[in-house]
């Protein structure tokens, strides 16, 4: 889903109005109209997995970052 700490770090930020969202696309990519994304662009499964569960273990926690997480 996302390629940076940052990008991440603001999704967990806005808290858990997000998790509806990430619900929704953690099993498939976003669409968008008109636009088409090599594969290459796109995160594997369970990387992207890894970084879902991450966010939405942080919003559960109530973090406003991943640097709020005590196991680093």
């Amino acid at each position: 889903m996302w390629e940076s700490q940052e990008e991440t770090d603001a999704v967990i930020a806005r808290g858990k109005k997000m998790l509806p969202l990430l619900r929704k696309y953690q099993d498939k990519n976003p669409k968008i109209p008109d636009r088409t994304y090599p594969d290459s662009m796109l995160k594997g499964i369970s990387s992207k997995a890894d970084a879902f569960e991450g966010a939405v273990k942080a919003i559960n926690h109530g973090w406003h970052s991943t640097a709020d997480n005590p196991e680093g």
